[in-house]
C-alpha cells in the first residue's frame, strides 16, 4: 500500500463531537520548538501537540473521545497517537522529511479542518488537508507536513500502529 485516502471517515455527528473538543477550551496544548529539524527551530517555527497515546497507554483523560477514530483503524496495537496543531503563518512552509519511526508500520493522518496545508510523501505526492479525511500510509517511509496560510491553524491527528 502506497497510501489510501478516505473522505468522510467518521459519521458527521461523531466528527462534529470530536472537533468540538479539539477546537474548544478543554484541550491542553504543549509547545514544541521546531517541527522536525534544527533549521526549523532556528527559523522560529513551532507547533503545539496534545498526546493521546504513548508508551503503551493513554496519555490524556480525553482518550475515549478519540476512540471512534482509532477503533475504525482496527489496530492490533497502538504505538503513538497525537494531535498536531500547526499555527497559521504568512508563508506555506514544508517541514522536513522524516519517518515517524525507523521501521515499517502503519500510519494515519486524520484532518480536522480544511486548509491549504498538506502531507507530502517521499515520491512528491501531496494530499491536501480536508476536514474528516484520513490518509493511511507506511509511516516508516519519508513524509512531511506543512503549516497553513488560509486558516487560523492546521489540526490533525497522527496515529502510528500495527
Amino acid at each position: 500500500m502506497e497510501f489510501e485516502i478516505i473522505d468522510n471517515f467518521l459519521p458527521k455527528e461523531e466528527f462534529d463531537s470530536i472537533k468540538e473538543v479539539i477546537f474548544g477550551p478543554r484541550i491542553e496544548w504543549y509547545w514544541n520548538d521546531g517541527i522536525v529539524d534544527q533549521v526549523e527551530k532556528e527559523q522560529g517555527l513551532y507547533y503545539l501537540v496534545h498526546n493521546i497515546y504513548e508508551k503503551d497507554s493513554p496519555s490524556t483523560n480525553l482518550f475515549e473521545k478519540f476512540y471512534p477514530i482509532i477503533s475504525r483503524l482496527n489496530p492490533k496495537t497502538l504505538i503513538r497517537a497525537k494531535i498536531n496543531n500547526y499555527p497559521q503563518h504568512p508563508k506555506l512552509l514544508e517541514h522536513g522529511m522524516h519517518a515517524d519511526y525507523p521501521f515499517d508500520h502503519l500510519g494515519a493522518v486524520f484532518s480536522f479542518n480544511t486548509c491549504d496545508g498538506y502531507t507530502k510523501f517521499y515520491n512528491g505526492i501531496t494530499i491536501p488537508s480536508i476536514e474528516n479525511r484520513i490518509v493511511l500510509f507506511n509511516s516508516g517511509k519519508l513524509h512531511s507536513s506543512t503549516n497553513t496560510t488560509n486558516a487560523k491553524r492546521r489540526v490533525n491527528i497522527n496515529i502510528n500502529y500495527f
